[in-house]
């Protein structure tokens, strides 16, 4: 799915040397489309993944990813609910967590 979805992407952006791909599992499928062109991460492309899943500091190379917070969006959200019931006409409120962008083998720098 990750190549299918790389490919196409790739060509229609005039082969840009990056991509940011929503899933870390995407991330896999463009592994394996630069193995098949040829190219190199991150010497050709660098790829970033979204959501910092478990696995992907074991791949090759190490794939860049956002950082969500899952465990504190859930809290916070779960909190939110709750003084909802308790108090229906409470003013609404925004909840912002931060993503962490952790850099590993999969982006060259930029330049």
């Amino acid at each position: 799915m990750g190549a299918s979805t790389f490919l196409p992407t790739w060509e229609d952006l005039g082969r840009q040397n990056q991509g940011n791909w929503p899933l870390s599992l995407l991330a896999l499928g463009c592994y394996d489309a630069i193995e098949e062109r040829d190219l190199s991460c991150p010497g050709d492309i660098s790829v970033t993944g979204f959501n910092d899943m478990p696995f992907v500091d074991r791949l090759s190379p190490p794939l860049t990813s956002l950082h969500i917070q899952h465990d504190e969006l859930g809290v916070q959200a779960a909190n939110l609910l709750l003084a909802e019931i308790r108090d229906h006409d409470a003013p609404k409120s925004t909840i912002r967590l931060d993503p962490e962008l952790v850099v590993r083998g999969s982006t060259a720098p930029q330049g």
